[in-house]
């Protein structure tokens, strides 16, 4: 019985570790909260190893932190990290270059801008908000943005 048992709980941790490893391959209301089903995700990833997809998402500056799994590269896969890097600092140079002219933009057009309706504009403007840890984000955003496309 205790064979069994034991046979049982291994199959189940191995189901378990596939599951998380694939995701949930089927839509229903036990499964997916109501965001997740928002997203498609379920219908987007797949049969897809998140494994595989959390490494594409992980941008370069993050591999190059932790040494990037340790793996050993080909000569293309290095080539295509270095575009990368110099596509980063140059998005970088053109968010510095396009942030000061905010302020030579009008008032109601920041407002505008910053507004989350059509009809109405916000009453603050928008603008850089002057905290590094922001920028630092919105960066980070656009890095992963451009190294999908």
């Amino acid at each position: 019985m205790e064979k069994v048992i034991a046979d049982s709980q291994a199959r189940l941790k191995a189901e378990d570790a596939m599951r998380l490893r694939k995701g949930d391959l089927e839509e229903d209301i036990d499964r997916d909260s109501a965001w997740v089903k928002r997203l498609g995700w379920v219908k987007h990833f797949g049969s897809r190893d998140l494994l595989d997809v959390f490494e594409a998402a992980e941008w370069i500056r993050a591999k190059a932190a932790t040494n990037g799994r340790a793996q050993q590269e080909g000569e293309q896969v290095t080539r295509e990290r270095l575009l990368l890097v110099r596509l980063g600092k140059s998005f970088d140079r053109e968010v510095d270059r396009c942030c000061w002219r905010l302020n030579s933009v009008p008032t109601e057009t920041l407002q505008w801008l910053a507004s989350v309706t059509a009809t109405n504009p916000s009453g603050m403007p928008f603008g850089s908000k002057g905290k590094e840890a922001s920028m630092s984000k919105y960066r980070s955003v656009g890095h992963r943005y451009l190294s999908f496309c």
